[in-house]
């Protein structure tokens, strides 16, 4: 709304994944990051999904390698996210 108050409703889901922990292994400082989150808002009568590409921490973290993990990781993310889609 105009006066800047958020009226929705939000529920933040934490996803963690075998693969999620093998990151660690290519660069540890990513495991900041972990768990990482699937952000579901509704507005009005519209729903929002958001989360974070995995590729977006290859880039941020610097790591080298590591992209099959990355791989899966975003696999896995986005059959969560339609998962919920189809719950609706």
């Amino acid at each position: 709304g105009s006066n800047g108050l958020f009226k929705g409703r939000i529920q933040v889901i934490s996803f963690e994944t075998d693969e999620v922990t093998q990151l660690a292994s290519c660069e540890p400082t990513v495991m900041l990051e972990v768990p990482f989150k699937i952000l579901v808002w509704q507005d009005g009568d519209d729903t929002f999904i958001a989360f974070t590409n995995a590729m977006n921490l290859k880039h941020r973290y610097m790591i080298r390698g590591c992209d099959e993990i990355i791989h899966e990781i975003n696999k896995s993310l986005i059959r969560v996210v339609n998962d919920a889609i189809r719950t609706n």
